[in-house]
């Protein structure tokens, strides 16, 4: 497991990287942009603690399937929190996509009230 998730990794830095950014969701009305602090939250927590390996290698493998989402997102649930005195606001967006018609959701967040919209995390919904 180990050497697939350290040859994973690799990949999806490489990917992530690669993304043109932004990606323009239509069910926000908003771009979409990619930072190294979504690819860190794919790797560690809001607690900065470093994820476990099968929970890692999970979310990195879905890194493929998250434009789509955005692209194609059906549902949003939006939150906002007061972190450190500032709002930070969060969307979960759904989508079916992939070969295998997974149901994704995708994090996006903004800082403050005028701030660019980031991906944030994934998961697959079961």
């Amino acid at each position: 497991m180990q050497r697939n998730i350290i040859k994973l990794r690799k990949e999806m830095r490489m990917f992530y990287e690669g993304i043109c950014s932004p990606i323009f969701c239509k069910v926000l009305g908003v771009d979409v942009y990619f930072n190294a602090g979504g690819f860190f939250h794919l790797r560690y927590d809001g607690a900065r603690r470093k994820r476990k390996g099968k929970e890692e290698y999970n979310k990195l493998s879905l890194l493929p399937l998250v434009i789509p989402t955005i692209k194609n997102a059906h549902t949003v649930v939006g939150e906002v929190r007061n972190i450190n005195g500032k709002k930070v606001y969060y969307w979960g967006i759904t989508a079916t996509v992939g070969k295998n018609k997974s149901k994704i959701k995708v994090i996006l967040k903004r800082n403050g009230e005028n701030g660019k919209v980031f991906f944030w995390n994934v998961m697959k919904i079961r």
